[in-house]
């Protein structure tokens, strides 16, 4: 739900930044302005296809985690910078590389998320057990 909110907030944001901002602002500020809106609209759609796909995982919590990153990711990033460059709060041009750097650990809190599933996915498929032991006759012990 996050993902699609996320994705209407970026469309609605490129349609101002296009038709009322760009008179106004400097060249430099509209970059730094689109940059805004293509990172929200990028981490939208991978907010929504998370939601849908984590849905269907056994162990939620990594993946809901780097959601949340992802998602506060974004406001940082994003937000700051289109605060930033619409109302010129130097606060707001601040968060921008702290949101970059929670976006960059999402990120490869995903790639080991997928690393560890498809692991999973794999040793599932050709019928090892995981490493707790699951599938294993109770009472019985490997040596």
């Amino acid at each position: 739900m996050l993902g699609a909110l996320a994705g209407g907030v970026a469309v609605a944001a490129d349609a101002l930044g296009a038709h009322l901002l760009r008179a106004t602002l400097t060249e430099v500020a509209m970059e730094n302005y689109e940059t805004g809106v293509r990172y929200l609209l990028l981490h939208a759609v991978l907010l929504l296809s998370l939601g849908l796909s984590v849905a269907q995982s056994r162990l939620r919590w990594p993946w809901q985690l780097c959601m949340l990153g992802i998602l506060s990711g974004t406001c940082l990033f994003s937000g700051g910078l289109m605060l930033w460059t619409t109302q010129g709060w130097g606060w707001a041009r601040a968060c921008a590389p702290w949101g970059g750097s929670v976006l960059i650990l999402s990120w490869l809190g995903l790639a080991l998320c997928a690393l560890l599933f498809w692991n999973h996915r794999a040793n599932e498929a050709v019928g090892i057990p995981d490493q707790r032991g699951a599938g294993l006759p109770h009472g019985s012990l490997e040596s």
